[in-house]
């Protein structure tokens, strides 16, 4: 079985893994520590996924300001930075003055969002805290720029939202490739493939855009009355974007901020 594979294979990799755990910076190690980091690396070559900075990103952490670098999976799509990351400390201070009373414009709900971020901080990892403003300042020298969490209501509950437009941290974000997400169009067509590859006898034909067929036969545990049952479930990660860690660097420009009263 394919994770029974994946199963043996971490267990394979397990010393290096842990080698490359223990060269991370502490930032990042508390965040993929627990990531097979080179499993995903291997799999991603296996599929063919044309990313030639993955594996520097999982270990160093992801750039979140400034240029990033390209990524060959998906199309060109040149858009410059609308300003650089040497920029960002021109209004560091001005933003410092300013968040406290941006924040207190949505001052409901503002327990809420502190609470969920000391368990970001305290259980979950995802943040480092909680600290005042003068052991911010200490840390980087005055030199940092805030990012306000703010709340927002969705049904009966409250989600934390960062953000990181205000004070121009996204300002400063390059790219050269633009990113494309299949949409429910795509599932269809997998479906119909699916569903139309297989014949009565388990031969399975596979039809290429580009006219080119693979042929194979169904594995000899599966009836095709099986392969015809096709289940549908949607998954959200929780935090996702939290599971992959920042460059450390980068911290400076990444201070959340939210009001507590106590």
């Amino acid at each position: 079985m394919f994770v029974e594979r994946l199963r043996k294979r971490r267990d394979e990799l397990a010393a290096a893994q842990a080698m490359v755990v223990k060269d991370m910076h502490p930032d990042v190690a508390r965040i993929m520590g627990n990531v097979q980091t080179l499993l995903l690396c291997e799999l991603a070559e296996h599929l063919g996924f044309r990313d030639q900075q993955l594996r520097e990103d999982l270990h160093g952490g992801f750039p979140i300001i400034g240029c990033v670098a390209h990524c060959g999976e998906f199309p060109s799509e040149d858009v410059p930075p609308l300003m650089t990351v040497e920029s960002l400390m021109a209004v560091s201070k001005w933003a410092q003055h300013a968040v406290k009373g941006h924040m207190n414009k949505n001052v409901e709900h503002a327990a809420e969002v502190y609470s969920q971020s000391l368990h970001e901080a305290q259980v979950d990892g995802t943040l480092d805290g909680p600290y005042s403003r003068a052991e911010v300042d200490e840390r980087f020298n005055g030199r940092w720029i805030p990012v306000p969490r703010f709340p927002l209501g969705q049904g009966k509950r409250i989600r934390a939202i960062d953000d990181a437009s205000i004070y121009m941290q996204n300002a400063t974000v390059g790219r050269s490739w633009k990113l494309v997400l299949e949409s429910l169009d795509h599932l269809l067509v997998l479906v119909r493939t699916w569903l139309s590859a297989v014949s009565h006898d388990g031969k399975v034909e596979v039809v290429y855009a580009d006219g080119s067929v693979k042929r194979g036969v169904l594995h000899a545990t599966w009836k095709k009355e099986d392969v015809m049952k096709l289940l549908g479930r949607l998954l959200d990660l929780k935090g996702a974007y939290k599971q992959l860690a920042s460059k450390p660097e980068h911290a400076f420009a990444a201070v959340v901020s939210m009001l507590n009263d106590e």
